[in-house]
Formats: structure tokens, sequence, C-alpha cells
């Protein structure tokens, strides 16, 4: 078992994307600069992206594996209808809890009030 696992949050206003308004692709292509970023940075084996779902809210997701301690890494990108934010909710877990911490994350994230 590893020394620590994560659950993170970050929020992107729409002046930290350089968008004029979270609406339209602005999601998808926030999702695809990070998986472009990751796969560059070459931290990870097994880079994969796909569409998911958080507590309801549609999202981009990238999973893999870190190279160099084998821990299991997901991160979602979605927006809700409370904020004019794209969010982002990270998960880097040992094999041994990251099936369990995924589905928790995944049901109950409410996000920001």
């Amino acid at each position: 078992m590893s020394a620590y696992n994560a659950v993170t949050l970050y929020a992107y206003t729409k002046e930290d994307l350089g968008a004029e308004t979270i609406k339209g692709d602005v999601l998808e292509r926030t999702a695809a600069a990070c998986f472009a970023n990751l796969k560059e940075a070459g931290l990870f084996d097994g880079l994969t992206g796909s569409r998911a779902a958080i507590s309801g809210n549609d999202a981009y997701q990238i999973y893999g594996t870190a190279k160099n301690k084998g821990k299991l890494f997901c991160v979602w990108f979605f927006t809700t209808e409370k904020n004019d934010k794209v969010y982002d909710v990270s998960l880097e877990e040992d094999q041994d809890t990251f099936a369990e911490e995924l589905a928790y994350v995944e049901e109950t994230w409410t996000g920001p009030s």
C-alpha cells in the first residue's frame, strides 16, 4: 500500500481559460488540452479519454496509471448549472482502493455551492 491517496478539485473561470463564456466547446477543449499535456509529459501508461458522468453532470474523463508508483489516476472535467466554471476533480489511488473511491466520487460529489 502507498503512502497517500488523493482527491483534488480545481475550478477554471472563463478568464482562466481565455473564453468569453463556459458554453460551447470550452469543456471539451479544456479536457483535450489536459490530455495532450499529460501525454506529452509521459508520466502515465495507458492514458485514455472517455465520456462519463459525475453526480449526474456530463463529463470528459481521462485515466491512466502513473509510471513511477503504479497509482491509478482519473480526472473528470465538467460544468454545473450552479456556476459558470469548468471543474476538474482528480483521483489518484492505489489499486486496492481505486474502484471503490471512483464510484464514490462519481456518485456523491455535489460541487461547490
